[in-house]
């Protein structure tokens, strides 16, 4: 089981706890200080702080004992916060007018594409920008290629200075009723 990483805020803390007992011996030395010597005073400071900080001690190891359900729960669910996806399952991204290619691999491009004209095309979608980036122009002639196949596009262009240019391609796509889908 993994620990979890105290905090100084944190009520399990162990510097909450050397901190209190520091503030009990301070206090006790202080009041001896203040009240002058002797050895009965001394005596009672000494034991009353000691009793101080051995209930602290006790106190703050029922703490940490009585939540180890809670602090295995905790740390099953940071586990599964960090599990990373399953290969096997399709990621679902948001429908929007815009989407950059650079996030998926080369092979994967001419099929994400094609599927997201279909997705934005049934959402009512008439204008889209592909990000492919500038590069070399590979992923560019690629997506074009495939943008001049495709039966929902009617045309499309290098994307204005202010929207990418030619690292972005815009495409309009035809109405609804020249749809021919897969």
């Amino acid at each position: 089981m993994a620990r979890r990483k105290a905090s100084w805020r944190s009520p399990r803390s162990p510097w909450l706890v050397v901190g209190l007992v520091v503030w009990i011996w301070v206090i006790a030395l202080r009041a001896i200080r203040a009240w002058g010597p002797g050895p009965e005073k001394l005596l009672v400071w000494l034991v009353t702080a000691g009793v101080l900080t051995l209930a602290v001690v006790v106190l703050w190891r029922r703490m940490e004992r009585s939540r180890p359900q809670q602090r295995a729960q905790e740390s099953e669910e940071g586990r599964e916060s960090l599990a990373e996806p399953d290969p096997e399952q399709p990621v679902t991204l948001p429908l929007e007018d815009a989407l950059d290619l650079h996030t998926f691999h080369p092979k994967e491009v001419p099929e994400v594409v094609r599927e997201y004209l279909f997705a934005v095309h049934s959402a009512g979608h008439r204008e889209v920008r592909l990000i492919h980036g500038r590069g070399t122009g590979l992923q560019r002639e690629r997506v074009r290629s495939l943008l001049a196949q495709h039966p929902l596009v009617a045309a499309f262009h290098d994307a204005p200075p202010s929207r990418g240019g030619w690292g972005a391609t815009i495409v309009y796509l035809k109405d609804e009723g020249s749809r021919s889908g897969p």
